[in-house]
């Protein structure tokens, strides 16, 4: 599969994948649920639930085969993307959350401040 500037490949993933600490567990020699009990209380502040791994304007294409799409990420200008970070690093020295919260709006139009 050849691939252009500016394309990423992605896996058509057919079910969600539930991801918990117990790798980590593991490695260390004991047993989840047996020698360290887990327990799921939700979600902590600031914690998502899901991630968004592809956003609005990505075009996702077909390839060869059916369970790999190619997308065509955005193209962005640097200048740019480099002066409105310097733009939201003034604002943060002020530590407004709102102001803060509406500059990262206006440079990823995906995020969602809660």
């Amino acid at each position: 599969m050849i691939m252009n500037q500016g394309q990423f490949p992605t896996y058509k993933n057919l079910y969600p994948v539930q991801i918990t600490p117990t790798t980590s567990i593991r490695l260390h020699g004991f047993e989840p649920d047996r020698d360290i009990p887990i327990e799921f209380i939700g979600l902590r502040p600031g914690e998502k639930l899901y991630e968004e791994l592809i956003t609005v304007g990505e075009g996702i294409m077909p390839t060869s085969h059916q369970k790999i799409k190619v997308i065509q990420g955005n193209h962005g200008d640097f200048q740019i993307l480099s002066a409105a970070i310097e733009e939201l690093i003034s604002v943060a020295d002020t530590f407004d959350g709102d102001a803060i919260k509406n500059r990262l709006h206006a440079i990823v139009p995906e995020y969602m401040p809660q």
